[in-house]
């Protein structure tokens, strides 16, 4: 063992206080190209570890002590470094690099001097001449200055040492031999060399059948195939044969020659070769089958396939249909055939079919693939069958069950007809279900009629029931007639029950007629009341009052009292009151109670009420004063001038919020507020107007427009127009800044000088490179005047101008006849807008409207003229 340069590094990866673990490793120096190297990994610190290898040349392992083959052509040697790493179980490293050396194995390579018609070591082409084939073998090798010897092993069991080059063979046979040449360097190397020497000929056979492949019907008998004229075949051959269906089987001509069929003294008289039998499973239908046979050989690597057509396979159809489970006596019932039709003689799609209903019927025949619709007339289960035939392959069969039942009569009994509200009751159902194939659905309806005070429907399913169950208990919570009806539902529809009815009483129902606000002064009121006995007793009275005193704040007058069913109440003290009456039966109590407000009228106190704002903007917040601070408010906003939108329409705030107004046509307009004030809707204060007016605003209608030029270019004049109330002194100003803010006291933004800068239009200048950003403020004085407005920061691009450069050539001096060269410039990315470019040929040096336009590229091939060109690009 011996090592050569090492270096050894640790890697920390963990806070452990183990030390790392120390990594070193042993290995076969100078070892030959193409020999395995071992290495023995030399590891200590905490177990666990894991290895990784890294040989140099692209190839790692994980192994404790791997073997690795190295890779070196050539006369000398060559040096790789080799690194394990190592990984302990506290996830700490060590590595360790050493560098191997290698001996080159030598670089051999050789050619056929006297090759094939079909190339290097290949006879294909010559083979049907004669069985021999001579080759002459040179050397090509790169290293032959290191390599001693040489052998060969001719492949034909011929073999030669210590030869020379060039060397001759000649090989007799037909077949393909490996030919394996082997260098034996200066340094003890050494490296092997195969080549494919062909001496054979193109295959031949052919595949045939039994023949009466037409119209089999799947799953056929097992077939017949076999292989012919194949005895003179070259050893390499091989047989592959696809039957047409996906299936495929594969010989070779050493399987062939092992069998009986086999005649080694005369093999062109060998007997056909019976390949494996074949039971076809499949339809063809609506096409064949081929079956195809390729014969391969070193000559015919891709040939075309021999083929055996007409192989037809029908199949029988597969009976099958759909149909309900359940259906209903007299009602049709559609069968549904989905047959899979099979294939017929010659990939007919005729069927015929016999169904059987089961129910004694004279069976229905048709040669269609139509759905049939049948009608028993008794409940009970059938059992349909559906039978298939193509009148040439098996007939096949399918069977399902139906079950038939009839409408149902549903019928159910009550424990308990009648009672005060609230009260139950059990409902049992008696429906017969003979005969029936499924558990039928019911829906237990209720229908309701107002009566016993009751005007809505209160019945609810309770104890877990509800509408479809087979025995419900139903609460019944508001009075009234109830009538009962059972509907019972199966496949033959839905029936329904003769009706019960369940009467449900209540206590008297009372409701007190509606009392109006009283407003500032003292009423007198006669309360009244709509009372329904709801029960077999006269009814009682009780009226009450829950607010104030009597007789401070009200009293019963006129010889009425509580118990009156017209009482007359005089109020003296404003407030809200609440009169309740009570009515009794003997189904028991109810009441009823009536709120009503006795209170002053409120005023709105504000003293400003009018507004005067600019188009666009916003109001100032309105907020009411009243007489009574806790008053209501409804208001309402409308535009006398009908020129006004952003108005509030309605509102019941105590204030009316900023907002904008904008005044649509016209150069002024108002909007009316009306403010009502209330403490009860009953006595509303007087209504209160707030008017603000609008006048119209400035606005841009259109706005400047940038671009880009070429430097000290002329630029178009920055314009804009105005729309709106210009009344009063127009200002302009003009700014321009490099960042695009419209900001006239940005740090970055200056003023245009006057006078330019304070004119309505505006050319910026194009005498300095970079973009620019102009825009405009204008503002109004005088009175009425709105604010300032300012148009949008449009971008003025100024670039430097086009340069023609490396014009060449520039002067041509050829003979009469001869092409001119090719004549071409480049330019920079000055300019602005598209570059377009025009060649002219010219025999002077002015272009002018006698020369011709002959180009638009950068470059033009001439043909012994003057040529010009000229280069603009747009937008300069």
């Amino acid at each position: 063992m011996s090592s050569a340069i090492a270096s050894n590094t640790i890697k920390v990866a963990s806070n452990s206080l183990a030390p790392p673990p120390t990594v070193d490793f042993d290995f076969d120096n100078n070892t030959c190209s193409g020999q395995s190297v071992s290495f023995i990994s030399i590891v200590t610190g905490d177990g666990g570890f894991e290895y990784t290898w890294d040989f140099g040349d692209g190839s790692t392992s994980t192994q404790q002590n791997p073997n690795h083959t190295f890779q070196a052509l050539g006369c000398g040697t060559q040096n790789f470094n080799v690194t394990l790493t190592v990984t302990d179980i506290n996830g700490l490293s060590g590595t360790d690099t050493q560098t191997v050396t290698i001996r080159e194995r030598p670089d051999i390579s050789f050619v056929d001097t006297n090759p094939g018609v079909a190339g290097d070591f290949n006879n294909c082409g010559n083979s049907d001449l004669s069985d021999e084939f001579f080759i002459e073998l040179d050397n090509e090798s790169t290293s032959l200055a290191c390599i001693g010897t040489y052998n060969i092993n001719w492949g034909d069991g011929d073999s030669q040492s210590n030869v020379s080059f060039p060397i001759s063979h000649n090989y007799i046979g037909f077949g393909t031999y490996n030919m394996q040449i082997t260098a034996i360097g200066d340094n003890g190397c050494t490296n092997t060399i195969t080549y494919s020497v062909k001496n054979a000929s193109n295959p031949s056979g052919g595949l045939a059948t039994p023949g009466d492949t037409l119209n089999l019907c799947a799953p056929t008998e097992d077939i017949q195939f076999v292989i012919s004229t194949w005895g003179e075949n070259t050893s390499d051959t091989t047989y592959e044969v696809d039957y047409g269906d996906g299936t495929t089987v594969l010989y070779s001509q050493i399987e062939l020659e092992a069998s009986i069929y086999y005649n080694a003294s005369n093999p062109s008289a060998s007997i056909p070769f019976p390949i494996q039998p074949h039971s076809y499973t499949e339809t063809s239908c609506p096409d064949e089958f081929v079956a195809r046979l390729w014969i391969r050989n070193a000559c015919a690597p891709d040939p075309n396939p021999a083929t055996v057509p007409n192989i037809r396979i029908i199949i029988s159809p597969d009976a099958n249909f759909t149909a309900p489970e359940t259906s209903c006596v007299n009602t049709a019932t559609q069968f549904i055939n989905i047959t899979e039709p099979g294939f017929g003689f010659n990939c007919s799609s005729d069927v015929d079919f016999i169904w059987d209903f089961g129910d004694g019927s004279a069976p229905y025949e048709t040669s269609t693939y139509e759905n049939v619709n049948h009608t028993y007339t008794s409940s009970g289960t059938y059992t349909v069958t559906l039978i298939a035939d193509n009148n040439i392959c098996d007939v096949t069969e399918y069977s399902q069950t139906i079950c038939i039942e009839g409408p149902l009569n549903p019928t159910f009994t009550t424990n308990n007809n009648e009672g005060c509200v609230p009260y139950n009751t059990v409902l049992n159902n008696t429906t017969n279900l003979m005969d029936q194939c499924d558990i039928p659905t019911y829906e237990w309806v209720i229908n309701y009629t107002a009566s016993f005070c009751g005007t809505s429907r209160g019945a609810n399913f309770i104890n877990g029931t509800d509408s479809n169950s087979v025995n419900p208990e139903i609460d019944f919570t508001n009075p009234g007639t109830y009538e009962l009806v059972l509907q019972a539902t199966n496949l033959c529809g839905t029936t329904s029950s003769l009706p019960q009815e369940i009467i449900v009483k209540s206590p008297p129902q009372v409701t007190i007629n509606g009392i109006d606000d009283f407003c500032e002064t003292a009423s007198i009121i006669t309360p009244s009341a709509t009372v329904d006995n709801c029960g077999p007793n006269n009814a009682t009275y009780i009226w009450s009052i829950n607010v104030g005193t009597s007789p401070t704040d009200w009293e019963f007058i006129n010889g009425t009292d509580e118990n009156s069913p017209l009482p007359e109440i005089s109020f003296y003290t404003p407030n809200t009151y609440f009169l309740n009456l009570e009515v009794t039966n003997s189904c028991g109590s109810n009441t009823d109670n009536e709120e009503f407000i006795f209170s002053p009228v409120p005023s709105i106190t504000n003293v400003v009420f009018e507004q005067i704002i600019c188009s666009g903007t916003s109001t100032e917040e309105i907020i009411f004063e009243s007489s009574y601070p806790n008053s209501s408010y409804d208001w309402s906003g409308s535009s006398p001038s009908g020129n006004i939108s952003g108005i509030i329409l309605t509102g019941t705030t105590d204030n009316i919020p900023s907002h904008i107004l904008t005044l649509n046509s016209g150069t002024s307009g108002t909007v009316v507020y009306s403010v009502t004030p209330f403490l009860v809707d009953s006595c509303p204060g007087d209504p209160f107007q707030f008017t603000i007016t609008i006048n119209e605003g400035p606005s841009i209608a259109t706005q400047p427009v940038g671009s880009a030029y070429c430097i000290d270019g002329s630029a178009d004049v920055l314009t804009f127009t105005l729309n709106g109330n210009s009344t009063g002194t127009i200002n302009y100003q003009w700014y321009y800044n490099t960042d695009g803010n419209t900001d006239p006291i940005d740090p970055n933004t200056e003023a245009v000088p006057s006078p330019e800068g304070e004119q309505a239009d505006y050319q910026p200048p194009t005498d300095t490179l970079g973009t620019f950003y102009y825009f405009c403020i204008i503002s109004f004085s005088g009175s009425g005047s709105c604010s300032e407005i300012a148009t949008i920061p449009v971008a003025i691009t100024v670039t430097p101008n086009v340069v023609i450069s490396n014009e060449e050539p520039l002067t041509q001096i050829i003979c009469a006849g001869a092409d001119a060269g090719e004549l071409s410039f480049t330019t920079n990315s000055g300019g602005a807008g598209v570059i377009t470019l025009n060649w002219f040929l010219s025999d002077d040096n002015v272009i002018d409207g006698t020369d011709t336009q002959v180009g638009t590229t950068n470059t033009y091939d001439t043909f012994g003229f003057r040529y010009t060109s000229r280069h603009k690009r747009n937008n300069f």
